[in-house]
């Protein structure tokens, strides 16, 4: 009897054990993770630093390790300077836009999007930096990007609701405001509405997100189930197009409580990003645009250390800049010279042509004062 009761003991035991264990490999291995590159800083290119975000299909934040992380420029594997984690490191710059229309006095909107707001706020560590902007007809800079949170949250606290929506403009504005940080930096943008009032098209700000040196996430916290004719109803379609070009997340937020749980999610993957750290292998300025990829491998089932599949990752395209382009060897000043001659001779034809003409003419007017000079003391003999 005790022998039975010590198998029962064991199995019972083994069993318990069995679903931690499913569970941890099915997180390691079968869970559907997704890399996603949300910023590229080519600040001091040719070293380039990339931002990725690796998230499961809930969109929480996965924890991985960085050799898992795998980076191709141009379809050319690379083999990065350093990987790490950003959480414990670099501050991030973060710039929230608020949706100030007077749509959002309806069901207290803008008193959820406040308390959201502010929750965020708080879960922010010392080094990051905030900024806020609201709009409406409007694009008002409520507070610069500061790291003295209190100026933020009576920033936060002090909007008022109130005329249409020009939410294009304000990414736009905030779009040159971040572009002076240098870092990490991101845009979470929060509206109840269509935009109606943007000078800005559509078109004009995916071009503007395309070096991709910003991630912005977008919130819809309006009613989806409205009409799009009454300008009552969120554009999901632009705020996931917007996000999918950005680099960032969108998200619908159906009351208070879930719009607070989408500011903590984006706070929390903000956080939990990785910094891969490389030199490019086309180091020139020359204008060119680079595709980069990154995706994740994972360990092969009961074989440690060697690459399983790799994940799909859409990639993005950044340039290096570069007015005249640079080259790899000597500059060819001479043929340089040679162009730039025929275009100052060019330049110069129009005050050299005036300079002879005023030379000639003055010449002529000496000539004929001379002459009249002479013949008038010849008549005075």
């Amino acid at each position: 009897m005790k022998k039975n009761w010590m198998i029962l003991a064991c199995t019972a035991l083994l069993f318990s054990m069995v679903p931690g264990l499913f569970i941890s490999e099915v997180s390691a291995q079968d869970l559907d993770l997704s890399p996603r590159i949300t910023q590229v800083d080519t600040e001091n290119f040719p070293d380039v630093v990339v931002y990725v975000s690796v998230v499961d299909q809930f969109g929480e934040p996965a924890g991985i390790e960085p050799e898992q992380l795998v980076l191709t420029e141009n379809d050319q594997a690379i083999v990065p300077e350093s990987i790490r984690g950003i959480g414990d490191a670099s501050p991030i710059s973060t710039l929230l836009l608020i949706d100030i229309s007077g749509s959002m006095n309806v069901d207290n909107k803008l008193d959820a999007a406040k308390a959201a707001a502010l929750s965020y706020v708080d879960a922010t560590r010392d080094v990051d930096r905030i900024g806020l902007i609201a709009f409406n007809t409007q694009v008002s800079l409520v507070q610069e990007i500061t790291t003295d949170k209190d100026l933020v949250r009576e920033g936060i606290e002090s909007l008022e609701g109130i005329y249409d929506t020009a939410m294009l403009d304000a990414l736009q504005q905030g779009l040159t405001l971040l572009r002076a940080e240098q870092g990490r930096k991101a845009i979470i943008v929060l509206t109840d509405g269509l935009d109606n009032q943007s000078q800005s098209t559509l078109d004009e700000l995916l071009l503007a997100l395309e070096p991709q040196d910003v991630s912005i996430s977008t919130i819809g916290f309006g009613n989806r189930e409205h009409d799009q004719s009454a300008m009552s109803a969120v554009n999901e379609e632009m705020l996931q197009q917007i996000a999918d070009t950005g680099g960032g997340l969108y998200s619908y937020a159906e009351d208070d409580q879930s719009l607070q749980e989408i500011y903590d999610l984006y706070g929390r993957v903000l956080q939990s990003e990785y910094v891969i750290r490389y030199t490019s292998p086309s180091a020139l300025r020359d204008g060119v645009n680079r595709s980069i990829r990154v995706e994740l491998t994972a360990p092969a089932a009961g074989m440690p250390g060697e690459a399983g599949e790799r994940s799909e990752q859409e990639g993005t395209v950044y340039n290096p800049g570069g007015v005249v382009p640079e080259s790899a060897g000597m500059a060819p000043w001479p043929l340089f010279f040679m162009l730039l001659a025929p275009l100052l001779v060019l330049l110069l034809l129009p005050g050299l042509f005036g300079l002879v003409k005023r030379l000639f003419f003055k010449g002529n007017s000496v000539k004929k004062s001379s002459k009249s000079s002479s013949k008038g003391r010849i008549k005075l003999h």
